[in-house]
């Protein structure tokens, strides 16, 4: 019976401590949209809303659309035409409610690759799928980011401006060396991870390096293709508050951005995305209340996607709890 009470123990703790992560995700996410907003002058928002053009606001609604089905034909791609068209879509989209309104240890891909198995897919290959999708979207967020930083030279001068002038104010340098740091941060946590199923993957090693080396490069170019509707989208979302923006420098912004993202302080990344998206669009000149619209008509289309997500997956509970019946 004692090894029975310990293990109930065991897992009572592990319990706790998961809900005590969640919580402080909460917290934290609730904390950073409050600096957000609370420098927002609420009259000047509403002003750059109502004032926005109707016509890049529509063409920028269609990158976004473009973006979503994008996402789409780039997982189906790292599952070598495995699913259909409407099962691709359901998986992408159940994996987006996870990642964003769930505060689970599991998150959108380890559910992935469990409904995967589901459907009659075997561990190994699910995995791969999803390391696929994942690694050849930051491969090509990547290239294009420092593509960016490289070909456009105004993200290159406001790094200096920011570090070197003294016109900065000195909380735009906290900022700016704490995104540094939080990128260094990112990298580290994506370095543990990888470290975590390094042992997974050595035991499968010629299965991946023969699926990547057949697909990965088809799904690369999807991933090129996903970063360059999503940069056109937040392009024509910035036109229509009037401001003009490079195309190189939303690559750096989403490059910076989307590593940010990967440190796992909030849930499912909000706040430090928004957060990083206004401060970085501000840096560049926009005014804050349309940059602060900016991020959160992105936060909504993000939603709106894992809102669908959610559907889908109550649904695809429903239609089991019915054949289990």
């Amino acid at each position: 019976m004692t090894p029975v009470l310990v293990q109930d123990s065991g897992a009572i703790k592990r319990m706790s401590k998961k809900r005590f992560i969640s919580v402080l995700k909460i917290a934290v996410t609730c904390i950073l949209f409050y600096f957000i907003l609370i420098k927002l002058d609420i009259g000047l928002f509403f002003e750059a809303i109502a004032n926005a053009l109707t016509d890049y606001f529509l063409i920028s609604v269609f990158w976004f659309v473009v973006w979503s089905f994008i996402e789409v034909l780039k997982f189906r791609s790292a599952s070598m035409l495995t699913y259909s068209l409407s099962t691709s879509f359901k998986l992408v989209f159940v994996g987006l409610f996870f990642n964003n309104f769930l505060p689970s240890s599991v998150g959108g891909d380890g559910y992935k690759v469990y409904l995967m198995k589901q459907l009659g897919t075997s561990l190994k290959n699910g995995t791969a799928f999803v390391l696929s999708d994942r690694i050849t979207g930051l491969l090509a967020l990547l290239a294009l980011g420092v593509f960016g930083f490289a070909l456009h030279i105004e993200s290159r001068v406001l790094i200096f401006q920011i570090l070197e002038n003294n016109s900065y104010q000195m909380a735009d340098k906290i900022i700016f060396l704490s995104l540094i740091a939080i990128f260094v941060l990112s990298g580290i946590a994506v370095f543990i991870f990888f470290k975590k199923i390094k042992k997974f993957i050595n035991k499968n090693w010629k299965h991946f390096h023969h699926y990547f080396k057949k697909h990965g490069i088809q799904t690369f170019l999807w991933a090129l293709l996903f970063q360059l509707s999503r940069a056109l989208a937040i392009l024509y979302l910035a036109k229509c508050f009037g401001f003009e923006l490079n195309l190189w420098a939303i690559f750096v912004v989403l490059f910076l951005m989307s590593t940010i993202t990967l440190l796992p302080v909030s849930l499912g990344g909000l706040g430090i995305r928004e957060g990083t998206l206004v401060y970085l669009l501000y840096a560049y000149g926009m005014p804050l209340e349309s940059a602060t619209a900016v991020a959160l008509i992105h936060l909504a289309v993000i939603l709106a996607k894992a809102l669908i997500g959610g559907i889908i997956f109550l649904l695809y509970k429903k239609e089991n709890k019915m054949a289990a019946g």
